[in-house]
């Protein structure tokens, strides 16, 4: 089981790198860079094209989070066909801009990243270079703005892969859901952590999904719970789930998105959370656009999208005001390759 669910977060090693960083080749455009259809004031209901002044290397399954203390989108590491990577690159609602750290998590993939209590944004776990449980990940990262902490809580969820990773604004903590653990006899875990600052704490809870932690997991602003979508249980499945920070709950909306994993998802202010994307099972990748608002899924069919992918990487960037969706992995029958595009969500 280990080996078969390991082989589900290597497949992005098995691609071919299309794009590089910078301006336009002399030969062809810069595909991380061409293409942009301009937001106008009758732009809605549609994604968008962006053309940055240049762009991070192309990657899937990168962790991306909004670091509100310092106004900016904060995108670390992801897997290329060559390996892993550790780089650190910002989005400042505008652009991308590549950070030098005096120190850096190592390289990897799958990390749970999200917000933490003091505006900044905490790190956990993903998958690296290694064979086997050697390559799951345990460590605990902040990011203040220019540099990343390594920090050494007493207590720490075990190593795992594709943790669930958001910020509660009621309780002021980071949860972290799930993901991939070895440790545990079907190598699914369901335990629930919160992250305050400085240390993790695991939570009782009850009524737990018990979903292989690949699902689409984001906070809703406006009912103050989070919400989780699909993820990976012997199959990809389709159910919904809301968490109040002590229950989970098994929503029933009368429609639903088809079952994935590795999904992009995430809330604007006012309620509204966006899913893009995924894998439906161990191969290929969906490129449909859902929104969930006020207990219901809706299928859009925005005239412009991003083609098919799974483990794009999206944030909700309060100083553009918009949902901001970069990378991913575009899978086909002959061939796969890593994206480097950056698409913005226009309501």
């Amino acid at each position: 089981m280990f080996r078969r669910l390991v082989f589900l977060t290597l497949t992005a090693l098995l691609v071919r790198t299309a794009c590089t960083v910078g301006g336009a080749n002399e030969t062809a455009p810069d595909p991380c860079l061409a293409g942009v259809v301009p937001i106008s004031a009758s732009t809605h209901q549609t994604w968008v094209r962006l053309k940055p002044g240049h762009s991070p290397p192309p990657r899937s399954d990168a962790a991306f989070a909004y670091d509100s203390a310092s106004g900016s989108g904060v995108l670390f590491g992801g897997s290329t066909e060559s390996g892993y990577l550790a780089d650190t690159w910002t989005w400042d609602g505008a652009g991308w801009n590549l950070q030098h750290p005096r120190a850096s998590p190592s390289a990897r993939s799958d990390a749970g990243i999200a917000s933490d209590p003091a505006g900044h944004v905490v790190l956990f776990g993903g998958f690296g270079p290694g064979a086997g449980a050697a390559a799951l990940l345990g460590d605990t990262w902040t990011w203040d703005g220019r540099d990343w902490t390594r920090q050494h809580p007493r207590t720490s969820p075990e190593p795992r892969l594709s943790p669930q990773m958001a910020y509660d604004n009621d309780l002021g903590k980071t949860v972290l859901y799930g993901g991939f653990d070895p440790a545990q006899h079907s190598g699914y875990t369901s335990t629930v952590w919160t992250w305050d600052g400085s240390s993790w704490s695991e939570q009782a809870v009850d009524s737990n999904p018990n979903v292989f932690g690949a699902g689409a997991f984001a906070f809703d602003p406006i009912s103050r719970s989070f919400v989780l979508f699909g993820g990976f249980r012997a199959r990809v499945i389709s159910e919904t789930w809301s968490f109040d920070g002590t229950k989970w709950v098994r929503l029933s909306p009368t429609l639903s998105p088809p079952g994935r994993r590795n999904a992009a998802f995430e809330f604007d202010p006012s309620g509204q959370g966006i899913l893009f994307g995924g894998t439906p099972y161990l191969g290929g990748s969906m490129g449909d656009t859902w929104s969930w608002h006020a207990g219901s899924w809706t299928e859009l069919h925005p005239p412009v999208s991003p083609s098919s992918r799974t483990g794009p990487a999206m944030i909700y960037d309060a100083r553009s005001q918009r949902l901001i969706l970069f990378g991913g992995l575009i899978v086909a029958k002959s061939h796969s390759k890593p994206a480097c595009d950056t698409w913005a969500w226009v309501d």
